[in-house]
């Protein structure tokens, strides 16, 4: 069990569902053919390989023990780092013009800097809280047909809580985190339409 409980880990790693969502919104965001291939290539040079750079560096320099930065305490450099490329994303984004891409990034740039918040005071599940958002979006973008992805969300916790990363408080933590910043969010953006 401990195994596969890894391989869903891996599997739905935040690096990796994040990238994938990221290239569906592009997909999906009216981009023409040639820009979206910018796109990309800025989604993969300025956005997935940044953050994937620095952990592999704070891994070697000792600062954070592991991939998952298990340590709360650990979480904070390593958070702070991805918010500020989190925020220079935000603004090469922008350069493309697209209404949909650029909702997109603003989203989780305000989820997380709620995450990072959450962080310095309890660590909760960034797995579950990132699939529980991909989740959503995956059915609002392709429809209720799609609504079997949901039950990515409690596989994905029970394979944090098998490998211990997470205890079950945490875990539930991440999915609560992500549904009422969705619900918040959604209340916002219907008021202020």
């Amino acid at each position: 069990m401990a195994g596969f409980a890894k391989i869903i880990s891996r599997a739905f790693d935040p690096v990796v569902v994040f990238s994938l969502l990221t290239t569906l919104a592009a997909a999906r965001s009216g981009l023409p053919q040639g820009d979206l291939v910018k796109f990309l290539v800025v989604s993969l040079v300025g956005i997935l390989l940044p953050p994937v750079g620095f952990l592999i560096l704070a891994i070697k320099k000792g600062w954070v023990s592991n991939w998952d930065v298990s340590n709360r305490r650990q979480r904070v450099r390593v958070f702070l780092v991805f918010g500020l490329l989190f925020l220079v994303d935000y603004i090469l984004i922008k350069q493309f013009g697209n209404y949909l891409i650029q909702h997109y990034f603003f989203f989780f740039l305000i989820w997380f800097a709620g995450f990072f918040a959450i962080t310095l005071f309890w660590k909760i599940s960034g797995h579950v809280a990132l699939v529980t958002l991909a989740s959503y979006y995956i059915v609002q973008w392709f429809g209720p047909a799609w609504w079997p992805v949901v039950l990515a969300i409690p596989l994905v916790g029970w394979a944090r809580v098998v490998t211990r990363r997470h205890t079950l408080a945490q875990v539930i933590g991440g999915t609560v985190y992500s549904a009422m910043f969705l619900l918040l969010y959604e209340t916002w953006q219907s008021i202020f339409r």
